[in-house]
């Protein structure tokens, strides 16, 4: 509960630090959430632009996207709107290119702008945006424990594996983040369910586990139309390791009913969107033109730049981590996998490797099919989910066999020393992502503090300590301490 709350405190203070409109895709996102909560949920096409939904809100949300001026320039701060002489409650119809999404997370996100107005109903909407995303990597954790995985190895392994720039969507409307955790909680309450079948357990515990995964995928498969692809893996790669699963006819038996009407009936229900789906024309959206051929080799040839966008790109592509926080990063990253390599056992090693094969395939897949269409559209936090999955795949083995491992104590002091570098990581990348709001990266160091020429909510120093404080609590929510059992 500690780490959840923890990672939960370094999303919300990723959210007050974030400018409005500082996230990608935020503003229609954000149209869209209040769109769907005062009942615009099915929409016809704006004459704006017939590729988007139009809706009719406040004009506080309406004017969104003309306050994302300092997107895509790293020199332009977000002083460079001006404001508005609108009445904030005042009705406009705008588009939202988020229409076609499904209205689950909108609502579950937007309630904020029914009962509050202007930036506090912004940022509150963030802010449950990251209750939520930390709530499901709270339930991933518990699905974990409920077969015995040992804690604290466990946390570190999933702190280290939680890049910051996952922490950053996490804090912003957006439904990114929510999608990553969201497919480690299928996996690992569907795999909890798998174990104990495998040790004919029942009882209570199969009760919450079968209602966290029935939650899960409703939110992971209505987060994005990929979600569906996530979940299959997910399922799959749960049921696969275990030497004694069911057999496929045992899911036909009254003990498997529960699990199967879960899948089942969540499955349709929102594959049920998309039959309500209205067909808006997407002839004049802006593309990079190019064909499948060429989409799917220029995905394989950027393989490495879109992990490192979803280790540490922000903004709206614009603001990518320094160098040297993204190698800190990668090398407390890299020395997990090569403990997970040593320790872990073959099928969780087997797991994680087909989940980071398809983080790594699916962009080259997905591009050779919509190309023709949409053109080059992927980017590296589209595949957060299964590199989050990676993580915790091999965070419950390396957790489960480590009291038997003879170089425990050795362990211990390589897992501490990786949970202190993604920590400093984490803290430099929001100093360097936040100054690039304050000034600008154009400017001089000095002036991020002496002449900000915008500030956030609290201002520069509250926020980056009240951050300090929520990373160093965290990480120290999984120091691995040395056990007599070591």
């Amino acid at each position: 509960m500690s780490f959840t709350i923890g990672f939960f405190l370094m999303a919300a203070s990723w959210s007050l630090l974030t400018p409005i409109g500082g996230a990608p895709d935020e503003p229609a996102h954000i149209i869209r959430a209040a769109a769907v909560t005062s009942g615009q949920v099915i929409t016809p096409a704006w004459v704006g632009n017939p590729a988007y939904g139009a809706v009719e809100v406040p004009s506080y949300i309406a004017e969104l996207p003309a306050r994302a001026c300092f997107a895509f320039d790293d020199e332009v701060t977000p002083d460079c709107y001006a404001g508005s002489s609108a009445n904030q409650q005042t009705l406009q119809t705008t588009g939202t290119s988020a229409a076609l999404n499904s209205p689950i997370y909108y609502w579950l996100v937007g309630w904020p702008s029914v009962i509050l107005s202007g930036d506090v109903a912004i940022f509150t909407m963030r802010i449950v945006s990251a209750a939520l995303t930390a709530a499901f990597l709270g339930v991933s954790l518990v699905s974990a424990w409920s077969v015995g995985t040992q804690a604290h190895r466990t946390l570190a392994m999933v702190f280290v594996g939680l890049s910051p720039a996952l922490t950053f969507l996490a804090g912003s409307v957006n439904p990114n983040a929510l999608e990553a955790t969201s497919a480690a909680a299928v996996y690992l309450s569907s795999r909890a369910l798998f174990h104990r079948w495998q040790s004919r357990r029942d009882g209570s515990t199969t009760v919450v586990l079968h209602i966290a995964l029935a939650c899960s995928l409703l939110v992971l498969l209505n987060t994005r139309s990929i979600g569906f692809l996530w979940a299959a893996l997910a399922l799959l790669l749960a049921y696969l390791p275990s030497s004694d699963r069911p057999a496929f006819r045992d899911f036909l038996s009254r003990r498997w009913i529960p699990l199967d009407l879960i899948v089942i009936g969540v499955t349709a229900a929102s594959l049920s969107w998309l039959l309500l789906l209205p067909d808006y024309d997407q002839s004049g959206t802006p593309t990079i033109e190019m064909t499948g051929a060429r989409a799917a080799l220029e995905a394989v040839m950027s393989s490495g730049a879109l992990l490192s966008d979803a280790i540490g790109m922000f903004g709206w592509l614009d603001t990518p981590a320094p160098a040297a926080s993204i190698a800190l990063w990668s090398s407390a990253a890299g020395v997990s996998v090569v403990v997970s390599v040593l320790t872990a056992q073959r099928s969780a090693l087997t797991a994680a490797l087909a989940f980071f094969t398809v983080a790594i395939a699916t962009p080259v897949a997905v591009q050779a099919v919509i190309a023709d269409e949409l053109g080059y559209i992927w980017q590296g936090r589209y595949a957060l989910a299964p590199l989050l999955c990676t993580t915790v795949a091999l965070a419950i083995s390396v957790a489960h066999r480590a009291r038997q491992a003879d170089h425990s104590s050795r362990l211990t002091f390589v897992l501490n020393g990786a949970v202190i570098m993604s920590a400093c990581a984490h803290i430099a990348i929001a100093i360097h992502v936040l100054r690039r709001y304050v000034t600008g990266l154009d400017r001089p160091v000095g002036e991020f503090l002496t002449a900000p020429a915008w500030t956030p909510p609290f201002g520069i120093t509250a926020l980056l300590t009240a951050l300090l404080i929520a990373t160093s609590f965290t990480a120290a929510t999984c120091w691995v301490r040395r056990e007599r059992a070591d």
